[in-house]
């Protein structure tokens, strides 16, 4: 018969656990189309966290122009959550121009955490009339001569209840070269 001996047995574990710095969030506004010379305009930053909830470092969000040129670099008012983002496109400024939000954390990288999360949305400044650079002329006559239409839908203003509306049709021949 076996005798039972109680004996004291100790097992001891050591674990070490090394925090991780989770990247920041937002969500940025969708790309946009403005008015050429319409002034300042506002868009809405919102979603803005550090992270998950363990994660309650303070965070900076900042905006970059891809063409300085038609849109100065974007000022950013940070109000907790959300931010304004004011943008002031230059006098006469036509085209599209990429804007980069970056939000950066102040905890690093260290043990692969990320600190900054980038976004960028295309802002597009447009004087409202249509582009007749798209206008092609196309070649239809018989006798090899080129007829051009012009569409006229698009353009910023609207004739067709106005007292000075008139109606014309017109068909331009000539010898194509």
């Amino acid at each position: 018969m076996l005798k039972r001996y109680d004996v004291p047995f100790n097992i001891g574990c050591q674990s070490s656990h090394s925090p991780v710095n989770d990247e920041p969030t937002f969500t940025p506004p969708a790309s946009q189309t403005i008015l050429t010379n319409a002034g300042s305009t506002t868009l809405q930053v919102s979603g803005i966290s550090a992270g998950p909830a363990n994660e309650s470092q303070t965070v900076v969000l900042t905006a970059a122009s891809s063409d300085t040129s038609l849109l100065p670099t974007p000022t950013v008012q940070l109000n907790g959550a959300t931010a304004d983002l004011i943008l002031n496109p230059v006098a006469n400024a036509k085209g599209s121009v990429d804007v980069t939000l970056t939000l950066d954390d102040p905890d690093g990288t260290a043990n692969g955490g990320d600190d900054s999360f980038r976004a960028v949305f295309t802002l597009t400044l447009n004087d409202g009339r249509a582009d007749l650079t798209a206008i092609k002329p196309a070649l239809a006559s018989a006798d090899g001569g080129t007829e051009i239409s012009i569409a006229t839908s698009g353009l910023a203003e609207d004739f067709t209840n106005s007292k000075h509306r008139r109606t014309h049709a017109h068909a331009c021949y000539g010898e194509a070269e």
